[in-house]
């Protein structure tokens, strides 16, 4: 490399990278300014964007939109789940669960949801109020509580995935195929990433990234 401000460029770019919390290894580097790059190339900001770019930094103006968004989200979702029980992406979440999973475990369910046990179990005692789902102790260890759907429950899991259909449909916006397709793509990888990052010790991950 002979250029010595493409050596700098590279230089500032890691910097950049290394300041973020991301893992120091060259792989991840490498992806990092690959996607950083096609990103840079492909997307036009507006003035606005520009601004809040430059007075917060790229990171943060995109976690403040993100956090927007799941505002406006958690507001679709009470309109549409108005009509049913529930009135929660959280337990629409767990009926879901439920039913995909077969019977399974409370402690399947916090897995699953990535809840907080008293969470979750809080939300299944409601659940259970509103006749939506039954425990039954396991056959081979009475010490299990597996959970089922009542009938009730089955109606309003085929009703929610009714709801789900048309908050998708608003959350998307005005976006054309093409933009949906690229969105996919990038929460598919973010959702990879915060997977593996998920299955990791927490308190490891607390120390590398909050610390």
């Amino acid at each position: 490399m002979n250029d010595p401000h493409l050596l700098r460029e590279l230089v500032d770019h890691y910097l950049e990278y290394a300041g973020s919390n991301h893992k120091q290894e060259l792989p991840e580097f490498a992806a990092w300014l690959r996607d950083r790059t096609q990103a840079k190339a492909g997307t036009e900001l507006s003035p606005q964007l520009q601004d809040a770019v430059k007075y917060k930094g790229l990171v943060l103006a995109v976690a403040e939109q993100w956090g927007r968004l799941s505002q406006f989200a958690a507001v679709w979702s009470k309109m549409a789940f108005a009509t049913l029980p529930i009135k929660t992406f959280a337990e629409y979440g767990l009926l879901k669960y439920i039913s995909e999973l077969n019977n399974p475990t409370k402690t399947d369910l916090v897995e699953m949801s990535m809840l907080e046990k008293s969470t979750c179990y809080e939300i299944i005692r409601r659940l259970q109020q509103m006749d939506l789902v039954e425990e039954d102790r396991d056959a081979a260890d009475k010490r299990i509580r597996r959970v089922r759907l009542t009938p009730a429950g089955q109606e309003v899991v085929s009703g929610g995935d009714e709801q789900l259909l048309k908050i998708s449909r608003v959350l998307v916006g005005d976006l054309d195929r093409e933009h949906q397709t690229q969105l996919l793509g990038i929460l598919i990888q973010l959702n990879d990433f915060h997977f593996r990052l998920y299955q990791q010790d927490h308190e490891v991950v607390r120390k590398d990234y909050f610390e």
